[in-house]
């Protein structure tokens, strides 16, 4: 699965913000810092990310109050 999130300037580029490579296995839990919450929760469900700064991250929700959280990670880690 490969899903590009995109938005258009008023001339017509288009400006990578993020790309959703795709989604890991459901049943694997990693612990991540909610800034909402401001506490570590436990997420599931997480999506494989390239930020716009070409950094790599997992993303998922927050279970408490369903905010994105992300964890920067390796691309060897995120990526294999």
């Amino acid at each position: 699965m490969l899903a590009l999130i995109e938005f258009c300037t008023t001339k017509g580029e288009k400006h990578n913000i993020m790309s959703v490579k795709n989604i890991i296995d459901p049943t694997m839990t990693v612990t991540m810092y909610c800034v909402k919450c401001r506490t570590m929760v436990a997420v599931t469900g997480l999506e494989r990310t390239v930020l716009k700064n070409d950094r790599h991250a997992l993303r998922g929700q927050c279970p408490h109050c369903s905010t994105f959280v992300y964890k920067i990670v390796s691309k060897d880690e995120v990526f294999n």
